[in-house]
């Protein structure tokens, strides 16, 4: 579940489009201190999986139909995304 709060603007460093969808990176550093691999994080409203991450960055891999239904697919290399990490069980909402 998400707040809905954004917590930073990150910017698409690598965006791959194929048949089987699209594979993005997207440069951060605040939602980076405890971002792990199989983390939910919402990328401009759109939950997405971490697939993969470095200390400056992270990759998601978006679905054909995510790309198809969403505004994922008009997303390109230098655009700026808001980001949101999920919520933990214990924090509190706004």
């Amino acid at each position: 579940m998400f707040t809905g709060i954004v917590e930073e603007m990150g910017g698409i460093t690598v965006m791959n489009k194929s048949l089987s969808g699209a594979k993005l990176t997207i440069l951060a550093s605040t939602v980076m201190s405890d971002l792990k691999i199989g983390d939910s994080v919402s990328v401009n409203g759109i939950c997405l999986t971490v697939v993969s991450r470095s200390e400056r960055d992270f990759s998601v891999e978006v679905s054909p139909e995510t790309l198809s239904v969403t505004t994922l697919g008009s997303f390109a290399v230098g655009m700026p995304v808001n980001l949101e990490r999920a919520m933990k069980l214990n924090e509190r909402i706004g």
